[in-house]
């Protein structure tokens, strides 16, 4: 992983993943997007998702964050408020993800311990709100989940996703 320009890069899935399931592969079905400040946490969130089959889309800010969500369809948003979030960085981050196409996409806000940021996270209709996630990989169930409730909010999706197997 390493920076070219302002993305943060990760290596694309090859082939067969490292993961509990073997015969699955990462598919463009199950993009994600990952946003947060911090390339560390970024590259845990990244981890996670790999490992659960998710072909991963990585960014550091919220304009990075926008391009990329401009450019590619993806099934699930990751918005790490936890640390670093200017108050300025956190109005961009929100209005995306006030934009993004409720219907295709779920999202989840990791937060902190901020009142503010989940009344307006449950006011959003955000998916997935996640105070106390400490560790990027705390969210491990997370990925299973957003796959499950995506399919059953769009089964013909599974018919692509049996395809990828």
């Amino acid at each position: 992983m390493h920076r070219s320009g302002p993305f943060l890069e990760l290596p694309r899935p090859s082939g067969r993943s490292k993961s509990r399931n073997p015969t699955r592969t990462a598919s463009a079905l199950w993009s994600c997007l990952v946003l947060s400040p911090s390339d560390e946490r970024l590259r845990e969130f990244a981890r996670s998702a790999e490992e659960a089959e998710w072909y991963v889309l990585a960014a550091t800010r919220a304009a990075e964050a926008a391009v990329l969500a401009a450019r590619t369809s993806f099934r699930l948003g990751i918005f790490d408020f936890a640390r670093g979030v200017s108050p300025e960085e956190r109005r961009e981050i929100q209005a995306l993800i006030e934009r993004l196409p409720s219907t295709e996409t779920l999202s989840a806000v990791c937060g902190g311990d901020d009142p503010e940021l989940e009344t307006w996270a449950r006011q959003a209709g955000i998916w997935l709100f996640a105070p106390e996630v400490e560790h990027p990989s705390d969210l491990v169930g997370v990925w299973d989940e957003a796959r499950r409730v995506a399919l059953k909010l769009h089964p013909e999706w599974a018919a692509a996703d049996a395809r990828s197997l």
